[in-house]
């Protein structure tokens, strides 16, 4: 998918898709391509018998990167861009993959996203949102979805 793993954040996996491998609407598409198979992999592994879902963000733009630390470096990304993605991730709906506007316009013709409408994201206010369907038909199961991360952008 061309997506590299930037860190994990106690639940979150963080990825990014570097704009100067291919065009953004092919990398846009590779993300939501990722997530499906995300939810179908973890739809069909369940914890202590309980069928687990995950929420999935997806958002582009500029992004700063680099080293920090002074004895035990970490690479990192910071930005605008990041901060919404991990809104998109936070505020998200278990079993689905929700995306900004921006990157629903890049992948409109190729995947069924439904407008889920206005999320009010902090530092950012109402941002319209799009969600993919559900991955597991049957919504009424319980399930193992809730982060147990504070957003690292807060």
């Amino acid at each position: 998918y061309s997506i590299e793993k930037i860190k994990t954040i106690g639940d979150c996996y963080m990825c990014v898709a570097w704009e100067d491998w291919y065009p953004p609407a092919v990398m846009a598409k590779n993300a939501l391509r990722a997530a499906e198979r995300m939810h179908g992999i973890i739809a069909v592994l369940p914890c202590n018998d309980r069928p687990m879902a995950i929420r999935v963000g997806v958002h582009g733009g500029p992004a700063v990167s680099g080293i920090i630390g002074k004895s035990r470096f970490c690479f990192d990304m910071w930005g605008d861009s990041v901060n919404v993605a991990s809104r998109m991730q936070s505020t998200g709906l278990p079993r689905t993959t929700q995306v900004t506007s921006e990157i629903y316009d890049l992948v409109e013709d190729d995947f069924e996203l439904t407008l889920r409408g206005p999320v009010e994201l902090k530092g950012r206010g109402p941002v319209v949102t799009y969600i993919t369907a559900p991955s597991v038909q049957d919504e009424g199961e319980d399930c193992i979805a809730e982060s147990t991360s504070a957003d690292p952008h807060d």
